[in-house]
């Protein structure tokens, strides 16, 4: 029997958050519904987005449910929503994992079909424009547990969900770490698994921007113990997929021991690329890092980091440009003289490709030092916007959230809405790009930057 407190996450790392256990372990306890049902020869579905730590906890997920289906988002076809062309039948268990928390309409038909309530494993935040107390309560946690809920095939509404409080800031990932802790304290689970769930949520939890506030901080528990794993991986002690994976990256960014920063700004990257620029790319990177040695095919990883390539040409053409070096000097300027009305960076260019306009937005913020949106032009009239917080700022998608209760020519200013306190992405009509930015900038006016604990501080954990 492996013990969490003897493997998963080491006492010298410090212990995970009290307030979380008993939400954990209610959440365990709901999943392993789904495991025993999985037993009985009911068929259970994994739904990912195409992510970094939708990726991660999916993986997480399947080691968990290892006969289950896996269905990663396509960024093309799905966005940031639940997929439409799923297959389900009656009595398939659905669990969604990083996304799914505002998808109400599809979780309704997922549970029409199935006549099951799908379990939803998520992060993102839910705006206050969406709470209707007489019919749906929100949580203000990290935590969505859809087994509490009933099923009103009239109204189509989730309804009797107790509201979490108090949850710390995991992702998705981190979420299904937590969950998995409480699997191996039950089940056997083999030493390689257990390398390679905590090197995934290493990875996820760095990717996603969840607050990371000390060193005994239960985020930078599990960073650091995965990084420590990260550092040991061979053979013989991790799946070979993910094991290549690493180990190619060390190779490829010259660096024999990968610190919380590198898997940050070189790792990750790798991750989110195949989903950001390749047609399912994100269930090939997906299938990639799930290789054994018997299915190993070493093109799967080397096709991850040609993709990679693409992505560091794409974000260097963009970069490159008179627009964007005026944008960062001039913001640049006005903080050395006190006269930055209002503390954003926004950018747009035709040309830039959504695949890489989140990527691009993580680049502007660090350049300039200030909250960042990036839009990218999309072929159907719309642009889809990312967003990435900066350490010292407040809450993002709480500074930016009366922009989806606006309209334009009495119609919603925003097709789209969502993300977390760093990290977020919206749509719009192009027609509307001058009011998005006026309302933004708005929006900003008169933020000052203080002592906000949010975006991780990668730096702070390399040793």
């Amino acid at each position: 029997m492996i013990t969490y407190n003897e493997l998963l996450t080491p006492k010298k790392y410090g212990q995970p958050s009290i307030v979380a256990k008993k939400e954990i372990e209610e959440m365990y306890k709901s999943l392993m519904e789904c495991y025993h049902a999985q037993e009985g020869g009911r068929k259970v579905l994994i739904i990912s987005d195409f992510d970094c730590d939708g990726i991660c906890s999916a993986l997480i997920l399947k080691k968990i449910f290892p006969d289950a289906g896996v269905v990663i988002g396509d960024r093309e076809q799905d966005g940031y929503d639940i997929p439409s062309n799923l297959s389900l039948e009656e009595n398939k268990m659905v669990i969604c994992s990083d996304l799914g928390s505002t998808s109400f309409e599809k979780l309704c038909d997922i549970a029409y079909i199935t006549k099951i309530v799908p379990f939803v494993i998520d992060h993102h935040e839910i705006s206050d424009d969406m709470i209707d107390d007489g019919k749906i309560v929100y949580p203000s946690g990290r935590m969505l547990d859809f087994n509490t809920l009933s099923y009103d095939t009239e109204e189509k509404r989730m309804i009797n969900f107790t509201r979490k409080e108090h949850m710390p800031d995991y992702c998705a990932t981190g979420l299904c770490y937590k969950i998995f802790e409480e699997y191996a304290q039950e089940y056997d689970v083999s030493g390689k698994d257990i390398n390679f769930v905590k090197a995934l949520a290493a990875i996820g939890t760095v990717a996603d921007m969840v607050a990371v506030n000390n060193s005994y901080d239960d985020n930078a528990s599990i960073i650091l113990a995965g990084i420590d794993t990260i550092r040991q991986s061979s053979e013989a002690n991790m799946p070979k997929g993910l094991h290549e994976f690493l180990k190619k990256c060390s190779k490829v960014f010259g660096v024999q021991r990968l610190s919380s920063t590198d898997i940050r700004f070189n790792v990750v990257p790798v991750i989110n690329a195949m989903g950001q620029l390749e047609k399912q790319g994100g269930f090939k990177a997906y299938s990639a890092l799930n290789m054994t040695e018997e299915d190993f095919d070493e093109s799967k990883i080397t096709e991850m980091f040609k993709i990679n390539e693409i992505r560091i040409d794409m974000k260097k053409a963009a970069i490159n440009t008179a627009a964007y070096d005026q944008l960062v000097e001039g913001i640049a300027y006005k903080r050395a003289n006190n006269t930055l009305e209002s503390p954003i960076a926004m950018f747009y260019n035709e040309s830039i490709p959504a695949g890489i306009a989140g990527l691009l937005a993580g680049e502007l913020a660090e350049s300039a030092g200030v909250p960042a949106i990036c839009f990218a032009k999309k072929e159907n009239g719309i642009i889809s916007a990312f967003g990435r917080n900066v350490k010292g700022y407040p809450n993002m998608f709480n500074q930016i959230s009366a922009l989806n209760e606006q309209e334009a020519a009495g119609e919603k200013l925003l097709e789209a809405f969502g993300g977390h306190s760093d990290a977020l992405g919206f749509s719009f009509k192009e027609k509307n790009l001058d009011k998005v930015v006026g309302s933004i900038e708005e929006l900003y006016k008169g933020v000052v930057k203080g002592n906000y604990l949010n975006t991780p501080s990668c730096q702070n954990l390399c040793r």
